[in-house]
């Protein structure tokens, strides 16, 4: 039986109890971004006008354009991703004009356009109030994770966070087995702990940020 000695009690406040996680297993390699091809309706079935407002995160530049291709292809509207007036998805990175940069976040705060796939470019300055889902594609640092899909919900309404997930990363840890208590984590193992925990991922990335 279970006793209280064998209990740690940890008090603590999760400071934006308004976000939700889920944490997806990949079934596709993180470089097709073919995993999201579970999430996005085709056109005739969702308008762009009926999408929940989200950015897509991506770790590289060309990745945000294979996130585009996956993205129009799941909504039957291939070759869209070539237009940058599209209506749907958008992207945002490091070298993107800044013309396009501004047009890009003028039009999706005005509700011109729900997706954007982005880098971690996207959010340095802003302030997205419309943003309700955050999506980031394949492991990565908890500490980056949290200021990414901190960026929806902010109008004070529930936002979403769906994290891709690789099942295994080469000579990571990959199971709950691989880790040891008390051994110091660096930001490799973080990342990995995050992707196997069994924790809540709230209480988690709550605990992994003190």
């Amino acid at each position: 039986m279970l006793q209280p000695s064998e209990l740690a009690m940890v008090d603590g406040e999760l400071t934006r109890p308004d976000i939700r996680f889920i944490r997806v297993k990949m079934e596709s390699t993180l470089s097709s971004c073919d995993d999201l091809l579970r999430i996005f309706a085709p056109h005739t079935t969702t308008a762009a006008s009926e999408a929940v407002p989200m950015i897509i995160y991506s770790g590289t530049r060309n990745r945000t354009f294979q996130v585009m291709k996956v993205v129009n292809e799941a909504r039957d509207t291939k070759k869209h991703e070539y237009d940058t007036k599209d209506p749907f998805i958008r992207r945002y990175h490091a070298v993107t004009g800044d013309e396009d940069k501004e047009t890009t976040i003028t039009d999706f705060g005005a509700d011109k356009v729900p997706v954007i796939s982005a880098t971690m470019a996207l959010g340095l300055g802003q302030n997205l109030k419309r943003v309700r889902c955050v999506i980031h594609m394949g492991r990565g640092d908890p500490a980056a994770i949290v200021q990414m899909v901190g960026r929806c919900g902010r109008d004070g309404n529930t936002g979403l966070g769906i994290l891709f997930m690789e099942p295994t990363r080469k000579n990571g840890k990959n199971q709950l087995s691989d880790f040891t208590t008390g051994g110091y984590q660096d930001d490799d193992t973080r990342m990995d702990a995050l992707a196997v925990t069994t924790c809540c991922l709230r209480v988690a990335l709550a605990l992994d940020n003190k």
